[in-house]
C-alpha cells in the first residue's frame, strides 16, 4: 500500500460522484443502549445493509434507488450473532453532488449527511450544514420524530492512499431547540440534550465515503419530567462489491431437485425461491425428503459464505396473520440452522425473517397456488 500524506494546505473541492454502472454497498454495525429513569433497559445490536444504484443523472443531481435491510441480533445460542430481519424497504430519492438529499422526508435515519460546501476548502476549514434526523424514540415504529440538526464539519487531513485522495473529516451534530420547538409540541417531550460525533473518511477520487464512525448520547426529558436516555456507536463501511457470477447458477437449471426452485440475478443480487417446500403441518420442522433440496442450494451458494444472506419464509394465507408470520419466521430459522449446522455457514452473515401470507405469488384459492405460496426465499447480496 502506498501512503503519502500531503503536507501542504492544498485546496480541495469535495463532491459526490454518481456511476450508473456500479452498485454501492453500505454495511452499518451499531449498538444501542437505552435507560429509563437511569435504570438500564438493555442493549440492541443492529446490522443495516443498503444497496444504492444510480438510476439517472441530471446536471448536479442523481436519482438513486435503494434497497435497505435493518437486522437485529436475536441473541440466540450461537457463538456468533444471529440476525433477524426487522425491516426491508425499497425507495427512490435524489442526491446532489454536495450531499443534499431530496424526497427522503418520511424515511428513517440521518439525511443530507455528510454534506459539503460549494467552494474549495483547505485543511482546518470549518463549515456548517443542516441535516434531518428521523428517529423512533421508543423503538416501536409509531413515535417517529423528525429532528432538525445543524452539523459542524472540519477538514482534518488530506492523504493519498493507493493513488486515491482520502479526506478525514470530523463532524458534530448539534440539536437546536428553537428549530424543533413545533416538532416537540404534542410529542410528550419537553427537551432534548446530547451530542452526536462523527469521524468520516471520504474518498474524494471515487466521490463517496469509505468509512463513517459515530458515537452519540441523547437524553429526552418528557413532559412529566421522566428521562429516557439512548446512547451508542456505529460504524459504516462503503464499498463497490464484485458481481455474483451468473455462470455458477446455470449448471443447476436442469437439475431435478430444482424443478420447484427459481434462480435469478437481479441488480447484482442472487435470488433463490424454493416453492412448494414441505414442512410438517403448522410446524417449522422440515420433512426429511426436502433436505436434498436445501443441500443443493447450500452447494450453489457455498462460494458466498461470507456474503450477507437473507432467508425469508412465506406461508399460504390460511389462518390468523400473526400466526402465519410467526410460522414463516420459524421456518426461515429452520433453514438457517441447517445451513449453519450441516454446511458450516457463519450465522453472523445470515439473516432470517418471515412475511406470513402477505406476499403471495400465486392464487391462494387453489391447492396448486397455496403450494407455490408456501416457499422460502434466499437472497445472496454481493
Amino acid at each position: 500500500m502506498i501512503f503519502a500524506p500531503l503536507l501542504t494546505l492544498n485546496a480541495v473541492e469535495i463532491r459526490y460522484k454518481f456511476d450508473p454502472n456500479t452498485i454501492l454497498y453500505i454495511e452499518t454495525n451499531s449498538i444501542v443502549r437505552r435507560l429509563y429513569e437511569n435504570e438500564y433497559i438493555g442493549d440492541s445490536i443492529y446490522k443495516e445493509v443498503s444497496y444504492i444504484k444510480t438510476e439517472n443523472i441530471e446536471s448536479d443531481k442523481a436519482t438513486l434507488s435503494i434497497n435497505n435491510y435493518v437486522m437485529e441480533d436475536t441473541k440466540l445460542n450461537y457463538k456468533t450473532k444471529t440476525y433477524k430481519t426487522k425491516t426491508d424497504t425499497a425507495y427512490k430519492y435524489k442526491k446532489d453532488v454536495y450531499g443534499n438529499n431530496y424526497q427522503t422526508e418520511t424515511k428513517k435515519g440521518l439525511h443530507s449527511f455528510p454534506c459539503f460546501p460549494e467552494n474549495s476548502i483547505e485543511i482546518g476549514s470549518v463549515w456548517t450544514k443542516p441535516s434531518k434526523y428521523n428517529i423512533d424514540l421508543f423503538n416501536d415504529n409509531k413515535s417517529t420524530l423528525s429532528l432538525d440538526l445543524d452539523v459542524v464539519y472540519q477538514l482534518s487531513s488530506i492523504e493519498t492512499i493507493d493513488d486515491e485522495q482520502i479526506l478525514t473529516i470530523s463532524a458534530n451534530a448539534i440539536f437546536v431547540h428553537n428549530k424543533n420547538r413545533l416538532t416537540l409540541l404534542g410529542s410528550g417531550i419537553k427537551k432534548i440534550i446530547g451530542f452526536s460525533s462523527f469521524l468520516i473518511k471520504f474518498n474524494n477520487t471515487a466521490g463517496r465515503p469509505s468509512i463513517i464512525e459515530e458515537i452519540y448520547d441523547f437524553t429526552f426529558i418528557l413532559d412529566d419530567c421522566e428521562l429516557i436516555e439512548t446512547s451508542g456507536s456505529s460504524k459504516s463501511a462503503y464499498k463497490v462489491p464484485p458481481p455474483i457470477k451468473i455462470e455458477e447458477t446455470r449448471n443447476w437449471e436442469n437439475d431435478e431437485d430444482f424443478k420447484d426452485t427459481e434462480i435469478k440475478i437481479i441488480d447484482g443480487k442472487l435470488y433463490i425461491v424454493m416453492a412448494n417446500i414441505h414442512f410438517k403441518p403448522d410446524s417449522p420442522e422440515i420433512l426429511h425428503g426436502e433436505y436434498s433440496r436445501v443441500d443443493k442450494v447450500a452447494r450453489l451458494i457455498e462460494n458466498y459464505k461470507f456474503n450477507q444472506i437473507i432467508i425469508t419464509g412465506h406461508t399460504a394465507d390460511i389462518g390468523q396473520p400473526k400466526n402465519q408470520k410467526i410460522l414463516s419466521e420459524q421456518r426461515a430459522l429452520t433453514i438457517l440452522n441447517y445451513l449453519v449446522e450441516k454446511h458450516k455457514f457463519n450465522a453472523s452473515y445470515i439473516t432470517y425473517g418471515g412475511k406470513g401470507g402477505e406476499n403471495p405469488i400465486a392464487d391462494n384459492s387453489t391447492p396448486e397456488g397455496r403450494a407455490k405460496n408456501r416457499r422460502v426465499e434466499i437472497i445472496v447480496l454481493p
